[in-house]
């Protein structure tokens, strides 16, 4: 049968039913290389083990799902009611591509983000993905209330290797109540014990659990619902597996897991975190709840996915990246019953830091028979390939640059760049670099910035995924993705961490201390960790920064730019929750009194820190996130007021003397860009006037006539600097100018405005030798070449 006529089948409801709860399509044979095809998976399907159908560790049968688990699946999808979009029938609003890099035909949901200028979508129920029915999921808001970005699901099939091109147009979207799991059955001996974690201490004790749903995350634990897909979040924690070897006679670290089950399709995503992410309390009282004893930083021998029976199978993600082994057989009285897949170890110097996670993605799915040996049957063979597609090449739908410049919706400001002729080549050229470079591991750094107090805020950016944008490369937005999972292991997971207003606690991810002394009356239980787990701690020296050199967020460099990003693009309820608790930790860092920020200190962490509390609101509408900020507002102002810059910094020889108070133009770059985000979504003016009045200072004390901003200058005697050229800083202004002239024109100050647009130009003309291709990859020069894309101010 044609592709054509199978979709024509689908959209028709006459797929014949097979008895398993889903849809039958007829198959087109095994996954096969593709030479032609480029590499641009985590995970290669003709290299690792688990990427072809009959390379499957698990043997299954059918199994019926008992009642009581068929009531958790039926749960009402997610609308948003607003006012329709206007808009003439069948017009098209957004296109995006689909990169199919499998050598097999594809059946499964497409999930694609699509964004939305503000104001201009407050009603996803008129759109739809042109001529197939299509389901919403809305991500983030504009300040209005209207769609900012909103993932688009539907289902299609998807010739091999091939690039498949879409529209979304005013249509209709599916009803909301139009949900059909195609796989429940896979939930019934998840929850009945089938598929456990253990992790094994450094002293031979064994501790393992099963997955219970995390009611706490909704109704069920449901985390999200919509006509075509249902997300459950799962929450347990490992416990002594023998009771003659109690070991520390509790749960040892704690087992996180996200499974998300689609409609029409035989296969689940399965996303387990392994976790020392216990929230604790200095005075839990007489609360049973294990989340409220923390253990501390805890060595161990391995952690292990442990599959009993014959009802599932699995295809783990980023094998390579993880260094994953094959599984073993697990046997009992010589007999198969099982696999144990090790995703940690077996090795005798892995530990988990304090609030440090690990997190690993993976594809469950129900084939009929024994996946060792290859299906005769084609659509038990389809469904064995699409799992396996669905796990080593994920599709992942890139919307066309001119619809999301034309938005405004990426990061904070909108953007990026246009495309230019070789920077395709050179976004292939950066994902070959990532591939080849020596940073994987299951801690390793994946490409990230381990450390983030790195000269050139590494991790800081208008828009961190501006090539993938700018290219439409899949390969990049595979390497964003990997490295914003692998943010899973810095040392800030506080699970379920609520910081109220009143509340005596600091944090810089955990609780601080200084020598003996803790900083907040407050220590979450760290400051009584158990006796016991000392033991589990001996030989142990973390590395200065932490664990495996990661850090938590810190004031001067605080970034949630590529999860944010990535959110966006994935609609990942892991990265959501993410969100959400890095929001609690500005919370917890940003105090309003007593504590070392509850005074600015640098302009460059006011920025970061604004902008960060501006994009997880976005994503969370937490409003405490809200209040925080424009607390912070009377802070901001008499700052400025005193210093008659954006903060006074102190005691650094580096800059202009010792004791010497100080400023710095790129900081306060940083700073501009963090009050408009600020301004575009809390609405409160007077986060723009603080940003014009820095963008004033930094075009005036702060700018070395033709050289540009400075590296710093002394406040009240800008006479003493210290110049910026040679080091890069003049870059960091060209955003933050550029906003401020449009700041500036919305209301109505034509002076700061033609003042802005002047600085900008010379920046321009002081870089444009470097040309606009290598200009177009820079991170700074994305809102510039934006705005004015040929890069010339005034023409």
């Amino acid at each position: 049968m044609r592709k054509a006529e199978l979709r024509a089948t689908v959209a028709a409801g006459r797929m014949q039913n097979n008895g398993w709860g889903r849809r039958v399509l007829p198959g087109r044979g095994r996954i096969a290389e593709d030479p032609g095809a480029r590499d641009r998976t985590a995970a290669s399907p003709t290299r690792t083990p688990w990427g072809r159908g009959t390379d499957c560790y698990a043997r299954i049968m059918q199994s019926r799902l008992r009642a009581t688990v068929a009531a958790l699946v039926v749960v009402a999808g997610t609308h948003v009611a607003a006012a329709p979009v206007r808009a003439q029938l069948g017009r098209p609003i957004v296109g995006f591509t689909v990169e199919n890099t499998a050598p097999v035909i594809r059946q499964e949901i497409v999930r694609a983000s699509i964004p939305f200028a503000k104001g201009a979508c407050k009603d996803l129920a008129n759109l739809q993905v042109r001529g197939i029915d299509t389901a919403w999921l809305p991500l983030t808001y504009w300040d209005d209330g209207s769609i900012q970005w909103a993932q688009a699901q539907f289902f299609d099939i998807l010739d091999p290797s091939a690039l498949h091109h879409y529209e979304i147009i005013v249509g209709k979207a599916v009803p909301k109540d139009r949900l059909t799991i195609a796989a429940p059955w896979l939930l019934a001996p998840i929850l009945q014990g089938k598929i456990r974690t253990e992790v094994e201490d450094v002293y031979g004790t064994v501790y393992d659990t099963g997955l219970e749903l995390d009611y706490t995350a909704g109704p069920n634990g449901v985390v999200v619902s919509t006509p075509y897909l249902i997300t459950y979040r799962l929450r347990s924690y490992h416990r002594p597996k023998d009771p003659k070897k109690p070991g520390i006679g509790r749960d040892f670290l704690s087992l996180t897991a996200y499974l998300t089950f689609f409609h029409f399709c035989a296969h689940a995503e399965f996303t387990l975190v392994l976790g020392n992410d216990y929230r604790g309390a200095d005075n839990p009282g007489e609360s049973k709840d294990p989340n409220l004893y923390p253990l501390g930083n805890v060595r161990f021998r391995r952690f292990s996915l442990m599959i009993r029976g014959k009802e599932l199978a699995f295809v783990p993600r980023y094998v390579q990246e993880n260094e994953l082994r094959p599984p073993t057989e697990i046997r009992e009285d010589g007999e198969f019953v099982g696999w144990r897949q090790d995703l940690i170890g077996p090795g005798k110097s892995l530990y988990l830091g304090d609030g440090c996670t690990k997190l690993f993605d993976l594809v469950m799915f129900a084939p009929l028979g024994n996946p060792r040996i290859a299906s005769t049957n084609e659509e038990e063979q389809r469904r064995r390939e699409s799992a396996h597609a669905l796990a080593a090449a994920p599709l992942i739908p890139m919307v066309d640059l001119t619809d999301l410049r034309r938005s405004g919706a990426a990061n904070a400001h909108g953007g990026p760049a246009p495309a230019t002729p070789r920077a395709r080549a050179l976004a292939d050229k950066t994902y070959r670099q990532w591939r080849a470079r020596e940073h994987f591991g299951v801690f390793g750094t994946w490409g990230d910035a381990a450390s983030t107090h790195q000269t050139g805020t590494p991790r800081n950016t208008p828009i961190a995924l501006h090539e993938a944008y700018r290219t439409k490369d899949r390969g990049l937005m595979v390497m964003g993705i990997a490295q914003s999972l692998q943010q899973s292991v810095r040392p800030y997971h506080l699970f379920g961490l609520q910081v109220e207003p009143e509340q005596d606690i600091y944090l810089e991810g955990m609780p601080m201390r200084r020598g003996e002394q803790w900083v907040s009356r407050e220590t979450l239980g760290r400051s009584h960790l158990p006796e016991i787990t000392e033991l589990h701690r001996r030989e142990l020296l973390l590395p200065y920064r932490g664990p495996y050199g990661f850090n938590a967020f810190d004031y001067e460099h605080f970034t949630v730019d590529l999860l944010y990003e990535c959110y966006c693009m994935t609609g990942m309820a892991w990265m959501k929750d993410e969100l959400a608790l890095l929001g609690e930790q500005l919370k917890g860092m940003l105090r309003p009194a007593k504590y070392y920020f509850s005074t600015p200190r640098h302009t460059r962490g006011e920025g970061w820190c604004m902008k960060g509390l501006a994009l997880i609101h976005r994503a969370t509408r937490n409003e405490s996130l809200r209040q925080l900020a424009l607390e912070r507002i009377p802070i901001l102002e008499e700052a400025q007021r005193e210093s008659g810059a954006a903060v006074a910094q102190f005691g650094d020889a580096r800059a202009v003397g010792e004791g010497v108070p100080y400023d710095s133009p790129w900081q306060q770059a940083a700073y501009v860009m963090g009050m408009i985000a600020a301004y575009r979504e809390f609405g409160d003016q007077r986060f723009a006037e603080l940003a014009l009045t820095v963008s004033r200072i930094l075009c005036t004390d702060g700018w070395e006539e033709g050289v540009g901003p400075k590296h710093a200058y002394a406040i009240g005697n800008p006479t003493n600097f210290k110049s910026g050229t040679g080091i890069g800083c003049q870059e960091f202004a060209s955003p933050a100018l550029v906003l401020a002239a449009e700041v500036a024109s919305e209301l109505g100050r034509d002076a700061d405005r033609t003042l802005f647009l002047r600085r900008a130009n010379e920046l321009w003309q002081m870089h444009r030798g470097a040309g606009i291709e290598r200009l177009s990859a820079n991170k700074w020069w994305q809102i510039h070449l934006d705005r004015f894309p040929n890069g010339r101010i005034y023409d």
